[in-house]
């Protein structure tokens, strides 16, 4: 496999890692799959992400404010379940 000159990470994890700077920049530009899509990358750790239930869940709640049905649908079902999902816990005390 190919690895970077300067940190010796995989090529792989470099791809991926431009993936993530490139979702975060459409998001914040207000890109709404963007945003879904990041919630996922960070709630599952991909794209050799650490997982990060927080920044998922930011990203899930921006997506569903701005009308994402996807985000909607993924936001009620781990409010009604109480489940915590990629997007850490939901449930309400």
């Amino acid at each position: 496999p190919r690895r970077c000159p300067n940190c010796n990470a995989l090529a792989k994890d470099l791809e991926g890692r431009q993936l993530i700077k490139d979702l975060e920049k459409l998001a914040k530009k207000g890109v709404i799959w963007a945003m879904d899509k990041l919630s996922i990358v960070h709630g599952l750790g991909k794209y050799g992400n650490k997982k990060k239930s927080e920044k998922a869940r930011q990203w899930l709640l921006k997506a569903a404010k701005e009308g994402s049905d996807q985000s909607l649908y993924h936001l009620g079902d781990a409010y009604w379940t109480g489940s915590s999902g990629p997007w850490g816990n939901f449930k309400q005390s």
